[in-house]
């Protein structure tokens, strides 16, 4: 059926567990290296089975669901054959609608911006904001990113849309300046995902944005998580510091999740480290609950880095945090994600006076 695909037609069998036999023999064929120019070549393979009873018409019909089958063995770590369910259709056929929908998105331009603060926690001031992207789908109404981004990374839609969430990030900083001026000291934090980073052409885009917008450079920080930096460090390390050149700052997202950036920390033109919620989270009265955190404010403040702490949501984890030097911190016990609009007011007002009136009541 192409290049890398086949199907076999069984017959005579009356069992499952017979079909299941023939296809481990296959795989364990398929599993010896071939000799190919001199060199041992292994490949592996991916096996969708569906059982033809009575309710299927159409051949096409049997094809179309092992071949649904097939691509469940690929997503699958532990087998690779799958048996056909009912809801595998299902599902393949909303992947579908998804995949058509997204496109149309972008097409339209149907993402938003919505805009969390963040506070230095020592003055009690919005010193920025984190671009957070919404899908405001013309039916099923606001969407948030963790139901979309993995789609869009699996599926080659992340690029199109870090670009349009740049644009739309610099426009409402232009739009922000003329109604009410810049703060010097006031930034974007927009998340930059490991495929967009490594475009060819990474620099001249953001380069061009920036000067369409008419904002300085200053303005705009990058988000990168420790998984983009680890898994493509030299070509990284080129981009940050054509980054840094540009006076554009970068922050280092997620901290201590799972993908240590500890041994090029040093080497890398990095500004600000931001501790991931799941580490400010458990944050007590106790210092056992405090984790990796005190560690991490001590690596950035070797490094000469600033410090985020995402996801604070009461005053203890505030308290414990400024306790341990944390400069600078976002959540929801300061304010939830806005959009543009709204984000512009919170600059408009004194913060503080606001904040601690509406936690005292």
């Amino acid at each position: 059926f192409g290049g890398d695909e086949f199907a076999l037609l069984i017959t005579e069998v009356d069992s499952k567990a017979a079909v299941v036999n023939i296809a481990e023999n296959i795989l364990q064929v398929l599993a010896q290296p071939f000799l190919l120019a001199g060199h041992d070549i292994f490949v592996n393979a991916s096996i969708g089975m569906v059982w033809g009873e009575a309710n299927y018409v159409a051949a096409e019909h049997l094809l179309r669901d092992a071949d649904v089958a097939m691509y469940k063995a690929k997503d699958c770590t532990r087998h690779q054959y799958r048996w056909f369910e009912s809801d595998m259709h299902s599902d393949a056929v909303q992947l579908l609608e998804l995949e058509t929908d997204f496109r149309l998105a972008l097409d339209r331009r149907e993402f938003e911006l919505y805009y969390q603060p963040i506070v230095d926690l020592e003055r009690m001031k919005i010193t920025g904001f984190e671009a957070l992207v919404r899908w405001q789908h013309p039916s099923k109404g606001l969407i948030f990113p963790n139901d979309f981004i993995g789609f869009a990374e699996d599926n080659g839609f992340i690029v199109e849309l870090g670009t349009q969430v740049l644009e739309m990030a610099c426009a409402h900083l232009a739009d922000w300046d003329r109604v009410a001026g810049l703060d010097p000291e006031l930034s974007v934090s927009v998340n930059i995902a490991p495929d967009q980073l490594l475009q060819p052409n990474i620099l001249s885009q953001v380069e061009y944005i920036i000067e369409t917008a008419g904002i300085s450079s200053r303005h705009l920080r990058l988000e990168l998580t420790e998984r983009s930096i680890i898994s493509n460090g030299k070509v990284v390390n080129e981009v940050l510091h054509a980054l840094r050149q540009r006076n554009i700052r970068v922050s280092i997202d997620d901290f201590g999740t799972g993908y240590s950036a500890l041994s090029c920390l040093h080497t890398l033109p990095v500004s600000c480290l931001k501790v991931d919620r799941s580490f400010v989270q458990p944050i007590t009265h106790g210092s056992t609950s405090l984790c990796i955190v005190p560690l991490s404010i001590n690596i950035a403040e070797t490094m000469r880095m600033d410090v985020i702490a995402e996801g604070i949501e009461n005053m203890t984890q505030l308290r414990q945090l400024q306790k341990l030097g944390c400069k600078y911190g976002q959540g929801f016990l300061f304010q939830k994600a806005l959009p543009a609009d709204e984000a512009l007011s919170l600059l408009s007002r004194p913060f503080f006076s606001d904040w601690s009136m509406s936690r005292s009541a």
